[in-house]
This record gives structure tokens, C-alpha cells and sequence, in this order.
């Protein structure tokens, strides 16, 4: 319904714009030449695209996607730390598996029985791509104001990423599933596409260990459209709402049981994949390097630091990319056999990669443990 709404919407912005050279030549007798027509053509599109974007800026309006709803839950925490800045806040960042595999507020109570003022903000949802997280950040900050700026006060800020092989391999991961959706419209601004071409066109230029799905080529082609989309299409104001009238999410994806049909496999195969697997096969991760970090590092203040953490799944895939983050505070449960252990029997699992609300506490009890221990990561 939105792609016919936008279509008809660009049509009529189409027609207008005749009108509008039309109404030019008769009204004031100018016969534009071809260069005239092209300017008056371009000039009435970037009033356009003034008008669009301003207009949601103004009205304060936002693509009315789970995302969002997201960002508008984030934010309430942030008024929080405005109005009581903690000495510690810690990101944390990542898709399905950290999502459904942290109880962020049991961690966040258990952190805070230590004597430590720490926050935790989750900035974490189930198919989310990196550049989706970093729109999540654009929404958040936009949302907060000059609230954002609270964490300037804050002593302590660390930004804890989910390693995970499918999303380091792929910058814009899960984007085949949401093509021309508002889900894919609503963080592929056209700032966050040129970041995400950018990426996928370096992985074209130093191709390796990318073997699966469409090419970076075809990727980066479509990512382009839906900023061009984002830019010219005015169908966009359909697609957003005023902040008020979005619902805020509870942030919270812990998932109860196991799916219906599920078959447990024990986890042998993650256990001997956490020692035996091919570093040949290391994802490369310069391209967040060169293009993901500088842009998400821009947005929060210069004393965040960034640390890893690897959640545990069937295949033990997140293991295999230690090697590129070395240096870096790493929180792995490779060499943790008696987590594994716990973590090796079906009541812990939804399916074969994300863990449910037992695993969750399981591997957060874990993940508590490394924290405390950790006198870079948790400085008083």
C-alpha cells in the first residue's frame, strides 16, 4: 500500500513540476532553453526534497517502524540519565542473538548491587544490521535533543558489540527480506546508504570470504535506491508519524520455551568449532573499520571506548572472528567449559542459534562475572 502511495505521490510531484514550467513560460513569457528547463527542473526538485525533509523535521515526524518505537524507549532512558548521570553506561550493540541471549536489566540490577551507578542501553534488535543500529543511534539522538549530551558527564562509556559473522561479512544483512519495505526505507537515510555503498564496495574491491547471497555489487546498487528513494519520493511523509502517535517498545526480547518443531543438537560441534575452526575463513572487518566505526564513534562523546562480546549459537560461528579484534577488550566464552556445558541441553535454547529465557540467564550470569572481573572494562 505505502509503494502505491508513494508512486501516485511522485507522479503528482512529477506533474507539478510541468505545471510549474509551464505556468513560468506563458505567465511571464519565458521561453526557457534546455539549460533553463534543467534548472528550473532541478531547483523544483530540491525545493522538493527541502520541503519533505523539513517538513519532518518541523513536525517531528518519523518512519513509523519497529525501530522507532525503539528509539522513542532508548530515549526515556537517557532523560533518566540526564536527570541522574550514572558513572558507568554501556551500549550494547546487536542483533537477534545478543537480543534474545542478555537479560540487559537483570545485568543492569546485578551490576548495580556492586556499588557501581551503571546503565545499560540495549541497542540491540532482532535483524538489525549494523547501519540499521547506527539509524537507531540518528533516531535516538534526535529524539533526546540536547539531552543526548547528558553522557558527557558520564565517567565511564562503553560501547559493547555483538560479534557475529553473518553481519561483519554482510554490512546491510537482511536487507534481501526487507527490500523496498519501511523497515529498509526508514534506516536507509541517504547519509547512512552512501556509508553502507561505501562498505560493500570495498568488500567488491578486496572480495574475500563474502560467498553467499547477492554480490556487493547488487547490494550497493540496491542500498542506493532507497536513499534516492529517501531523498526524491515524496511518498515519504505517508510513511512517517508524528512521535507522539508511535508506541514505544519495551526493549525486551527475551523468548520463553523452544519453537515448535525444534530438534536439540548437542553442542559438541560449537565446542570442538570454539578450537579447530579455519582462521582461513576469518571475516574481514575493515570495512567498519574505515566506514561503520568513524560514523557510529561520531556520534557519542570521545572518551567511549569500544569492547566484543561473542554469543554463544550451534555452529560456534562467532568464535571464528576473534583473531580480527585482537587488542580490543573481548569477552568470549571460548575457554569457559563449564558455561558451554550449562549452555549444552535443550531447555536453554529457542532454536539452534538463539537462546531463550533460560539460556539468557544462563550466559547473563556468565557475562556478569567477566564484567566484574574486568578492571578495564568496569574502571571505578
Amino acid at each position: 500500500m505505502n509503494d502505491l502511495v508513494g508512486m501516485n505521490a511522485s507522479l503528482l510531484f512529477g506533474a507539478l513540476l510541468l505545471l510549474l514550467v509551464h505556468f513560468l513560460g506563458r505567465e511571464f513569457r519565458f521561453a526557457p532553453n534546455r539549460c533553463n528547463l534543467f534548472l528550473v527542473i532541478f531547483a523544483g526538485f530540491m525545493l522538493g526534497v527541502l520541503g519533505v525533509h523539513g517538513y519532518s523535521y518541523i513536525f517531528n515526524r518519523y518512519p513509523d517502524t519497529g525501530q522507532i518505537g525503539n528509539a522513542k524507549a532508548i530515549s526515556s532512558i537517557i532523560e533518566e540519565i540526564d536527570s541522574n548521570p550514572p558513572s558507568h553506561v554501556i551500549f550494547v550493540f546487536g542483533g537477534s542473538y545478543a537480543a534474545r541471549g542478555i537479560d540487559w536489566k537483570s545485568l543492569e540490577s546485578r551490576l548495580g548491587e556492586t556499588g557501581l551507578q551503571v546503565r545499560i542501553i540495549p541497542f540491540m534488535a532482532p535483524g538489525a544490521n549494523h547501519f540499521e543500529r547506527l539509524s537507531l543511534v540518528h533516531s535516538v539522538r534526535r529524539i533526546s535533543g540536547k539531552k543526548w549530551k547528558s553522557l558527557e558527564r558520564v565517567g565511564h562509556l562503553w560501547i559493547l558489540e555483538e560479534i557475529s559473522m553473518g553481519y561483519d561479512l554482510n554490512p546491510v544483512e537482511q536487507i534481501e527480506a526487507n527490500l523496498f519495505s519501511d523497515r529498509a526505507l526508514g534506516y536507509l537515510t541517504p547519509e547512512i546508504a552512501y556509508s553502507a555503498a561505501c562498505s560493500l564496495l570495498s568488500i567488491s574491491r578486496n572480495r574475500k570470504a563474502y560467498s553467499y547471497g547477492m554480490s556487493p555489487e547488487k547490494l550497493a546498487e540496491i542500498v542506493v535506491k532507497h536513499g534516492l528513494i529517501n531523498c526524491f519520493n515524496v511518498g515519504i511523509l505517508w510513511r512517517k508519524s508524528c512521535i507522539d502517535k508511535i508506541r514505544a517498545t519495551d526493549l525486551y526480547w527475551l523468548l520463553s520455551g523452544s519453537s515448535v518443531g525444534f530438534e536439540f543438537k548437542p553442542l559438541d560441534t560449537m565446542m570442538k568449532t570454539a578450537v579447530t575452526y579455519d582462521r582461513g575463513v576469518t571475516a574481514d572487518i575493515f570495512w567498519k573499520r574505515e566506514y561503520f566505526y568513524p560514523s557510529l564513534m561520531m556520534c557519542f562523546p570521545s572518551h567511549s571506548r569500544i569492547g566484543y562480546i561473542t554469543m554463544p549459537n550451534s555452529s560456534g560461528s562467532g568464535f571464528v572472528q576473534e583473531s580480527e579484534y585482537s587488542g580490543e577488550v573481548l569477552l568470549t566464552m571460548r575457554d569457559n567449559v563449564c558455561l558451554l556445558n550449562r549452555l549444552n541441553d535443550r531447555s536453554m535454547w529457542w532454536d539452534s542459534n538463539h537462546l531463550n529465557a533460560n539460556g539468557a540467564k544462563c550466559f547473563t550470569d556468565w557475562l556478569f562475572e567477566e564484567l566484574v572481573s574486568d578492571v578495564t572494562f568496569l574502571e571505578k
